[in-house]
């Protein structure tokens, strides 16, 4: 409001750059939920806290706003969804009053993925391991944690120009990513400090310019995939757990879930996870699976440079290799050998020739 002045309930005056630098100051002043400008010594900012209603006197020059909260306060789990369920895929449930405080029960119980929050019982987060079908529920919300296995990895000062779909206010790039992902059409994000830091949601990759300080990453098409299933065939031994599933298909998620894991065999009821693929056999009922963690396999690509190791193997099992081999970020693939390598580095055209990034 322009020549405005809120009165009393200082809590502090700070000298800002210009008046629109007030919001964020009192955004990040505790207990601030109203603001003054002036132009006394040079500009300054009286942050307030004031009781509604506000009461005002006018004064020439003078600029006043309130500070509205978030809808939506933003979470670890990035913005939550309104009036959504994911059905079933239940871990355990919580009692919290408030659904932003079930990321943190999410985020400490093992396996869990997402959560959806209702006013069962005063409050209650469901936590769940994996996206069911999404239906409309009114007064519920959802939340996903942040997964590596969603974004590529993150890319420091660079900006991609334009196809801006919306923005949201997050203090960490990290949790752009569950804003994009639950944004229709959000291909790719970029944050940077604007208003405390903001995440700028895009439908497509722009000109890349470099932009210090901005922090980038790209939506993945899905989760890393789970590989061919063999039916009959017993990956032996490498386990690393075990996890009860009704179905074949649930040790994916399963395996998704366990940092360790690359591979699976499932029998009567039990996931049996495992850290890598050395020896198969035949085994009547047995269903097994590679589980892919790392980017899709770039053909006829050499990553140049940064060799840590080789290693004989056929280039499914590449991923999972790489994977346990201290400080390895990538690897390519030819002609039997995995060369394990620290990073992806520069590339070249070689006929024959597959590589990847771990995720």
């Amino acid at each position: 409001m322009l020549d405005t002045d809120y009165i009393g309930g200082d809590v502090k005056a700070v000298s800002p750059r210009s008046a629109d630098d007030c919001c964020d100051e009192c955004d990040n002043t505790p207990k601030c939920n109203t603001f003054t400008f002036t132009y006394d010594n040079g500009g300054t900012c009286w942050l307030k806290a004031v009781v509604k209603p506000v009461n005002w006197v006018f004064k020439l020059g003078a600029k006043s706003a309130q500070v509205l909260n978030p809808t939506n306060p933003p979470t670890t789990c990035g913005t939550l969804e309104d009036n959504t369920d994911y059905a079933g895929n239940d871990l355990t449930s919580t009692k919290q009053e408030a659904a932003e405080s079930c990321c943190a029960d999410c985020e400490k119980t093992p396996g869990c993925q997402l959560f959806v929050w209702s006013n069962h019982n005063g409050g209650t987060c469901w936590l769940k391991h994996t996206k069911g079908v999404k239906v409309t529920v009114v007064g519920a919300k959802a939340g996903s944690l942040p997964t590596s296995t969603t974004c590529a990895p993150i890319v420091s000062d660079v900006d991609y120009a334009g196809n801006d779909i919306k923005s949201t206010r997050q203090t960490s790039a990290d949790v752009c990513c569950g804003d994009c992902q639950a944004t229709p059409g959000c291909k790719l994000f970029v944050w940077n400090n604007y208003n405390g830091g903001t995440c700028w949601l895009k439908h497509t990759q722009g000109a890349k310019v470099t932009m210090v300080g901005a922090k980038t990453g790209l939506l993945l098409e899905g989760p890393p995939s789970c590989g061919a299933v063999e039916s009959n065939v017993d990956f032996v031994g490498q386990d690393v757990a075990n996890v009860k599933a009704d179905q074949a298909v649930d040790c994916c998620a399963a395996c998704h879930s366990n940092l360790a894991c690359n591979a699976y065999s499932w029998f009567s009821g039990v996931c049996y996870l495992k850290d890598r693929v050395a020896e198969t056999k035949v085994a009547s009922g047995v269903v097994s699976a590679r589980v892919d963690k790392c980017s899709s396999l770039e053909s006829d690509v050499d990553y140049v440079g940064n060799d840590l190791s080789a290693v004989t193997s056929d280039v499914a099992d590449c991923c999972a290799i790489c994977r346990q081999t201290s400080n390895c970020g990538a690897f390519s693939w030819a002609k039997g050998v995995c060369y394990l390598k620290s990073s992806k580095g520069g590339i070249r055209s070689s006929a024959g020739v597959k590589s990847a990034v771990v995720n």
